[in-house]
C-alpha cells in the first residue's frame, strides 16, 4: 500500500482543539520554543473556556493569532493540527507542562510547554545589516480603511530619486518578511539604501505593528493596502519628484501587478512572482515538492491532479453544499484500488474541506496573474530561481513575458538565476528544508541584479 504524506498546499488555517474533560487545567497561556536548524520560535497557546475549550496559537508574542476550531483528545493527551499546514502537535498534560512533538510534512521536532513568558531567542544571520548606517531610518504608520500599516523607510542622504516599497509573500509576514531566522526583505532594503535606493517595508495589516485582520483578507486586499502605501509616499513632498515602484516576493509579485495595472507605478520586480493561475501554481507546487522528497514522478503528478480535480469541485460548490458527500466519489475510487487506507482517507477529506473554507484560499486559486501583468506598462524585472520548488521557473516566467508581451511592454525583463531556490539563496536541491538550514539569506548575484537593475531606470 502506497504511504502517501498528505502534502496540502493551503498556506494558512486553524488549528484542532475540541472538548476537554481537563479543559479548567489547561486554561491560561502556555509557552514553549520551537527550535529547527537556524531558527527559534515561540508558540504560545492561549486556552480558554470550561468543558468547551478555545482560544489561539500565537507566533513570538504577537498579540493575535490563529483561531482553535477543535480539538482531540485521550486521557492526558492533546492533539492539535494546523490542517492546511499539515501540523500536527502531539502533547501529553503532566504536572503543569504539555511536553510532545511538532510534526510537519513527516518531520518532527521535540517541543514543551510551560506556563512561564519567554522571550525571542536571537538568531543571527552573517548578512544581517550590522551599523554603522550610511542612511537614515524612519519609523511611518499609514492608516488605511479600518487599520495601520506599520513600516520602516531607509532613506539615503540627499535627494530620493528612486523609492521601492516592498511587498510579502503568502502568510503572516512582518516587514523583513522573517522566515526561519532570515530577513530577506531587511537585508535587500540595507543593500538598496546604501546604493542610495530609498525603500518603505511594512508588517501586513494584523502582524507586527499593524493592526487589522490579516485571517480574512485576500490578495485583493493586500492590493488595496499597497495602494495605500504608494498612495502615503507620493503624498510626501520630500519624494515629488521620485520614481516609485514595486518589489514583491512570491504571492507579493502578482500583488505587484495588480496594483501597478492601475497604473502609477514606475518600475516593478517581482522576485519568484506567480504568472499562472493559483490552481496550477499550487498544482506544480506539490507535484515538485514530493519529488524533492522522493516520489516518483508518475505518484506525483497522480496526486496533484486528484487534490486539484478536489479542489475545483468544492470551491465551485454553491454555498451550504454538502462538501464531504461531493467529493465522496474521488475517494470511493481509492477505496477500490487500495491506494490509500480508510484512516488516510476520512483525514485528507476533513484537511481539504478545512483549507479551502477560509477567504484567502477559495481567492487565490481563482487568480489568474496574466491580465493584470498584461496591463503592467512601467519597466520591469521577474526574476526566479532554477531550484525554486513553490514558483517553477519556467511557466511562470514565461508566463509574465508572454502577458508583457501582449500587452506591448517593451521594456521587460527576465532572469533565471543557476541553483538558486524560491529564496533566492544558493542552493544545489532547492529543498524547503534547507531555507533554514543555509546561512546565506539571498545570494549577491540576486542582491546584484536588483541593485544594477533600479540604478539603470531612466
Amino acid at each position: 500500500m502506497k504511504n502517501y504524506a498528505l502534502f496540502l498546499f493551503a498556506f494558512i488555517t486553524l488549528l484542532v482543539c475540541s472538548q476537554s474533560a481537563f479543559a479548567q487545567t489547561v486554561d491560561g497561556l502556555w509557552h514553549g520554543y520551537l527550535r529547527a536548524p537556524g531558527t527559534s520560535i515561540i508558540l504560545t497557546l492561549d486556552l480558554k473556556g470550561g468543558e468547551d475549550i478555545a482560544g489561539q496559537l500565537r507566533m513570538n508574542n504577537s498579540e493575535t493569532g490563529m483561531a482553535f476550531s477543535s480539538c482531540e483528545k485521550t486521557g492526558d493527551l492533546l492533539l492539535l493540527r494546523i490542517s492546511d499546514l499539515n501540523i500536527e502537535i502531539n502533547l501529553k498534560l503532566a504536572e503543569e507542562t504539555l511536553t510532545g512533538t511538532f510534526t510537519q510534512e513527516g518531520q518532527s521536532l521535540d517541543i514543551s510547554f510551560g506556563r512561564n513568558e519567554l522571550t525571542e531567542e536571537v538568531v543571527r544571520r552573517t548578512q544581517d545589516p550590522i551599523g554603522p548606517f550610511i542612511y537614515r531610518i524612519k519609523e511611518v504608520q499609514i492608516s488605511h480603511e479600518d487599520h495601520i500599516l506599520a513600516g520602516t523607510m531607509f532613506l539615503p542622504e540627499g535627494e530620493v530619486k528612486t523609492m521601492a516599497v516592498f511587498i510579502t509573500g503568502s502568510g503572516p509576514q512582518n516587514r523583513d518578511e522573517e522566515i526561519l531566522g532570515h530577513k530577506p526583505f531587511l537585508v535587500i532594503a540595507d543593500d538598496l539604501a546604501r546604493a542610495g535606493i530609498a525603500t518603505l517595508r511594512c508588517d501586513d495589516r494584523g502582524v507586527g505593528e499593524s493592526t487589522g485582520d490579516f485571517w480574512s483578507a485576500t490578495s485583493a486586499d493586500f492590493a488595496s493596502d499597497v495602494s495605500a502605501i504608494v498612495r502615503f509616499v507620493r503624498s510626501q513632498s520630500a519624494f515629488g519628484t521620485a520614481k516609485v515602484g514595486l518589489i514583491g516576493h512570491s504571492e507579493g509579485g502578482v500583488v505587484a501587478a495588480m496594483v501597478a495595472s492601475q497604473g502609477g507605478i514606475d518600475f516593478v520586480i517581482s522576485l519568484a512572482g506567480p504568472g499562472v493561475i493559483g490552481s496550477q501554481l499550487l498544482t506544480t507546487q506539490q507535484r515538485d515538492i514530493m519529488m524533492s522528497q522522493g516520489y516518483t514522478y508518475d505518484d506525483a503528478v497522480a496526486y496533484s491532479d486528484r487534490i486539484t480535480r478536489i479542489t475545483n469541485l468544492i470551491i465551485s460548490a454553491p454555498e451550504g453544499a454538502d462538501l464531504d458527500a461531493l467529493i465522496d466519489d474521488e475517494y470511493n475510487a481509492l477505496r477500490k484500488d487500495g491506494s490509500f487506507s480508510e484512516e488516510l482517507i476520512l483525514e485528507e477529506k476533513k484537511q481539504l474541506i478545512a483549507s479551502l473554507k477560509g477567504p484567502w484560499m477559495r481567492y487565490f486559486m481563482n487568480l489568474d496573474p496574466a491580465p493584470y501583468w498584461e496591463k503592467v506598462g512601467c519597466p520591469t524585472l521577474a526574476m526566479n530561481g532554477d531550484k525554486d520548488l513553490q514558483v517553477a521557473h519556467g511557466v511562470n516566467l514565461r508566463s509574465i513575458g508572454f502577458a508583457m508581451r501582449r500587452g506591448g511592454n517593451k521594456q521587460f525583463t527576465s532572469k533565471t538565476l543557476m541553483n538558486h531556490n524560491h529564496l533566492f539563496q544558493e542552493t544545489t536541491t532547492g529543498s524547503l528544508s534547507e531555507y533554514g538550514e543555509l546561512d546565506q539569506t539571498i545570494s549577491l548575484e540576486a542582491l546584484r541584479i536588483i541593485r544594477d537593475w533600479l540604478l539603470a531606470l531612466k
